[in-house]
């Protein structure tokens, strides 16, 4: 019965946000690359980042976790890398240093216009590979709508991520600066 009222509300859930989101333009990885990137192995020049959804917060406390299906921009120190759909992996490296990294639903609804991003504090080392998630906090807009977004907006957060890439897309960096991200 539990597994039951799991699948509607990710159903419900999807289907309330499918009309209001922009879909992202992703740049597709070659498929060696693709190929070498979900070994997770380490790079000994750089730090490797691994991107992808993560959950709907409110609906997690009390059916379990639910997979976010919305697409996204990813951002590391307030400028832009790249976007990802719920099926892609975003994969980007960057050279030793300490970032903050954050992400922004891509959406029309005006409640997650409303989302605040919260970002993640990372310390990098060469060879280090960090793989995160963006989990999606609607707060008391869940239940309230714009009232309960007016109290307390939602939220974008980062977490390290326990999830399988198996089945996802790599994509890569759209919009990084060279200053930024390694090639």
């Amino acid at each position: 019965m539990g597994r039951v009222f799991k699948w509607i509300a990710a159903v419900l859930s999807s289907l309330a946000l499918v009309g209001c989101m922009t879909p992202a333009v992703v740049k597709n990885a070659d498929p060696a690359f693709a190929e070498k990137a979900l070994s997770l192995q380490p790079v000994r020049d750089r730090s490797r980042v691994y991107f992808l959804a993560g959950h709907y917060l409110p609906v997690s406390t009390v059916w379990g976790p639910v997979d976010g299906q919305y697409p996204m921009d990813v951002y590391v120190n307030s400028t832009q890398v790249g976007s990802l759909n719920a099926d892609n992996v975003l994969v980007f490296d960057l050279p030793s240093g300490t970032y903050e990294v954050s992400w922004m639903i891509r959406s029309e609804d005006i409640i997650d216009k409303k989302a605040q991003r919260v970002s993640k504090s990372l310390r990098m080392s060469n060879g280090d590979v960090f793989v995160l998630q963006a989990d999606y906090d609607h707060g008391p807009s869940a239940t309230f709508g714009l009232i309960g977004a007016a109290i307390s907006p939602p939220k974008t957060y980062v977490s390290e991520s326990r999830k399988s890439l198996k089945g996802k897309t790599v994509v890569l960096p759209q919009s990084c600066p060279e200053t930024l991200c390694l090639k």
